[in-house]
C-alpha cells in the first residue's frame, strides 16, 4: 500500500521516523492541535516547539511568525521558499526540518554550486540578471533563484521596481570562486 500525503494531516503518519531519527535522545513527544503543534521533552528539562506544515511558506501566512509563544523549528512537505519568494533572513531564526519525499527537499543542487568553473568568469565590476548568471555559471534559473534565498548575502542582490533581480558582481565572483 502506498501513502500518499497531500496535507499537514498525511504528514503525521510520515512523521514518528523523522522524530526518532531527528531526536534520539527525547524522552517525550506531544503532537497537538494547538501552537506549536509539536513539543519535544528532553530528559534535561528542556523543550522545543516545532510547528508543523504541508508547504513551508504556510507557517507565515498562518502567521505563526508573529505568534509570542516559543517555535523551534518547521516541519514541513512541501519548500516553496523559492516560488513564495520567502528569505533566509525570515527564516534564520527556525531549525528547517523538511520530511517531504518530493524533489522540493532535495538538496543536491549545491553539488551545482560547488562544482562551478571559474574560467567561465571574467568580469565582476557590474551588476548581473538572473538570466546573466545563469550564461556565466552555466547554471539553472532555480540554482540562481535557490542561491538567492540561501547563500548569497542580501546586501548582495536587490530587486528592481519592475520586479526584476539583480545580483552584484561580487556575490558572481564568490560564487565562481566557492567562497559562498
Amino acid at each position: 500500500m502506498e501513502i500518499i500525503v497531500q496535507n499537514e494531516q498525511g504528514m503525521i503518519l510520515e512523521l514518528k521516523d523523522h522524530l526518532l531519527k531527528a531526536f534520539p535522545n527525547a524522552e517525550k513527544v506531544f503532537i497537538r492541535t494547538q501552537f506549536p503543534d509539536v513539543l519535544i521533552h528532553f530528559k534535561d528539562g528542556k523543550t522545543l516547539g516545532y510547528e508543523i506544515e504541508y508547504r513551508l511558506s504556510n507557517f507565515f501566512q498562518h502567521g505563526h511568525h508573529r505568534d509570542k509563544r516559543k517555535c523551534h523549528g518547521i516541519i514541513f512537505w512541501l519548500d516553496d521558499r523559492i516560488e513564495k519568494e520567502i528569505s533566509s533572513e525570515r527564516l534564520k531564526n527556525y531549525e528547517l526540518i523538511c520530511i517531504g519525499k518530493e524533489e522540493s527537499c532535495d538538496l543536491s543542487w549545491i553539488d551545482e554550486y560547488l562544482d562551478l568553473d571559474k574560467e567561465k568568469v571574467s568580469e565582476w565590476d557590474q551588476v548581473y540578471s538572473v538570466s546573466d548568471v545563469m550564461k556565466r555559471l552555466d547554471v539553472t534559473r532555480q540554482t540562481v533563484y535557490k542561491w538567492l534565498v540561501t547563500v548569497i548575502p542580501r546586501n548582495e542582490s536587490f530587486r528592481l521596481p519592475s520586479g526584476h533581480i539583480r545580483i552584484q558582481g561580487s556575490a558572481v565572483k564568490k560564487l565562481a570562486n566557492k567562497e559562498i
